[in-house]
């Protein structure tokens, strides 16, 4: 039997058989995904490779508290917890209701093109609109307080790029939503772009320093990325592209590593080194922010990385 199979009363009733149902599930899905698994070794590697060839201390980037917390991230969505509980629910309820209440959102022409111009289209259009909201994120203090953890690591790893509050997480996905809706594609297409790209979100956040030459000025690098994550003055509010370089060329926002060396994490902020800790890091911040109202003597919320 599997777990799709199992009712309620059995769970209830039989909760070690529930349990071990529960494993095997989660088996099948580890030897489902080996490629997954592969990616990240991949990615984790070479970003170890450059901390050998860049003499960086090992013990303050993969023996430390901050390291453990990416852990805990990668973990809880490689284990598909939040897929399962909130992601895919809530992306399945985007697209439903987008369909019941704006079916005149599609366009037409658009969805009758093939399969792969489609998927060509919705890439550029899905990343021009993740450049905007990225940008939007860092100038808004309402939604700087979900981003921010984020960029609370100081110690750049593969594993960094799992390091995000699930309801930022649901609002990036509304954001593809609508992409998807207007040209009439199906939820899992644009799950299947993002698969195919998931190694390069590993890679950028491996702190490789890699710049992939003239290439970079197309495709964003982990170098590229680095800059975005360092908080050096000039660096600050710089580079937000999420796969194509070119839009922080085109409305002014790219800046290149110049000669300091890059120094990650936040600007005159902290947020806690703990995973459940990090989940109320929004909530905290909007609640200050609510409680910061002219004349209160409430503490001021930190504004955006400016």
């Amino acid at each position: 039997m599997s777990l799709s199979d199992l009712t309620l009363d059995q769970i209830l009733s039989e909760p070690l058989f529930a349990v071990q149902a529960l494993g095997e599930s989660l088996v099948r899905n580890i030897g489902a995904e080996w490629w997954l698994w592969a990616q990240i070794a991949l990615a984790l590697t070479l970003g170890l490779a450059a901390d050998l060839w860049r003499r960086r201390d090992l013990r303050k980037r993969y023996l430390s508290r901050s390291f453990r917390v990416d852990v805990t991230y990668a973990l809880v969505d490689l284990f598909h917890l939040w897929h399962f509980t909130v992601l895919i629910p809530a992306g399945l309820f985007v697209h439903a209701t987008l369909q019941a209440y704006v079916p005149w959102i599609t366009v037409d022409a658009l969805a009758a093109l093939p399969g792969w111009v489609q998927l060509a289209i919705l890439f550029v259009v899905t990343d021009f609109c993740v450049y905007w909201y990225h940008r939007t994120q860092h100038s808004n203090i309402v939604l700087w307080q979900f981003h921010k953890t984020h960029h609370s690591q100081q110690e750049l790893t593969a594993l960094t790029a799992f390091r995000m509050p699930i309801i930022d997480r649901l609002v990036t996905l509304a954001a593809l939503a609508v992409p998807a809706a207007v040209l009439g594609v199906s939820y899992a297409q644009p799950l299947a772009v993002l698969v195919i790209l998931y190694f390069h979100q590993l890679l950028v956040h491996s702190a490789t320093g890699w710049g992939f030459g003239r290439l970079g000025w197309l495709i964003v690098s982990p170098l590229f990325h680095e800059i975005h994550h360092s908080s050096r003055p000039e660096h600050v509010n710089r580079n937000y592209g999420g796969v194509l370089a070119i839009w922080d060329r085109l409305f002014g926002t790219y800046a290149p590593q110049g000669k300091a060396p890059i120094r990650w994490g936040l600007v005159d902020e902290r947020v806690p080194e703990r995973f459940f800790g990090q989940i109320f890091v929004p909530v905290a911040g909007l609640y200050r922010l609510a409680m910061a109202a002219p004349g209160s003597a409430a503490e001021p919320v930190k504004g955006p990385r400016r």
